[in-house]
């Protein structure tokens, strides 16, 4: 009897493997399903992810408007040490833009509007705003910009370097707001000097 009880069981669990074996092979698997899921929904929100995310790749577009802000400092060993902070767009532009910079006390130049806490540019213009500084050579003012890639006088389409010189030893500091906005289609390419500019110490 115990024999024959022991040759039941060893039926009942081979079929119950076969079951098991069966049932793996036909249902799909679990991560097949869930790939397929997300490609469908992928499917469906791709173009309108793609036109609301990937439209910017290359340029600023045309007469768009970027801003921020830019401080400079250095402990200065002597009279025309320079403090510098580069300005970098967070797309480059179609062409360089025209530099005009925005003084304490104004006033403002053709081609800025708005404050110091809200600056604007017109297309093709780089409007720098000087908040503040210490202890320079141009109170109210910086000495200039330059062109981080070559060290020439003005801005390229990647962006600019704001430098003021010490007006002795000692700390100097610096800073302000920017605007700059892209050129609008047909805009013509702003003639900037590629005369060196920067003080002596810098």
């Amino acid at each position: 009897m115990l024999a024959s009880f022991s040759r039941h069981w060893r039926r009942v669990s081979v079929v119950t493997i076969g079951l098991v074996v069966a049932v793996a092979l036909v249902a799909p698997p679990a991560g097949a399903h869930f790939r397929a899921s997300i490609s469908h929904i992928w499917h469906h929100i791709q173009g309108k992810a793609d036109k609301r995310y990937l439209r910017y790749e290359a340029n600023v577009p045309s007469g768009k408007t970027l801003t921020g802000t830019w401080e400079a400092s250095v402990i200065a060993t002597g009279t025309n040490d320079a403090a510098e902070d580069a300005i970098s767009f967070t797309l480059p532009l179609s062409q360089a833009p025209t530099v005009k910079v925005v003084p304490t006390v104004g006033p403002l130049p053709a081609g800025c509007s708005g404050t110091l806490t809200q600056p604007g540019a017109a297309a093709g213009n780089l409007c720098i705003f000087v908040g503040w500084n210490t202890n320079t050579t141009t109170p109210g003012n910086i000495a200039g910009t330059y062109k981080a890639e070559t060290g020439g006088e003005g801005a390229t389409r990647n962006g600019t370097v704001v430098f003021v010189n010490a007006a002795a030893a000692g700390l100097v500091e610096t800073g302000g707001s920017y605007a700059v906005t892209a050129p609008r289609s047909g805009t013509p390419r702003p003639i900037v000097s590629t005369s060196s500019k920067k003080g002596a110490g810098s």
